[in-house]
């Protein structure tokens, strides 16, 4: 198997975008959240069998 080396690269803040797209997406989730359409999981447990059932 090949391996590769990883470089990593520093993002400068004019690189940071989103599209107006992903804006809106971000925007409606907050406001989903503010409604009480989010899921809250406090524990590995919780997470686990949330998925199960997925």
């Amino acid at each position: 198997m090949e391996t590769k080396e990883i470089t990593r690269k520093k993002v400068k803040t004019d690189d940071e975008y989103f599209s107006p797209k992903m804006v809106e997406r971000i925007l409606q989730a907050e406001q989903e959240i503010k409604e009480g359409k989010g899921i809250l999981l406090k524990s590995m447990d919780e997470l686990h069998a949330y998925l199960e059932v997925l």
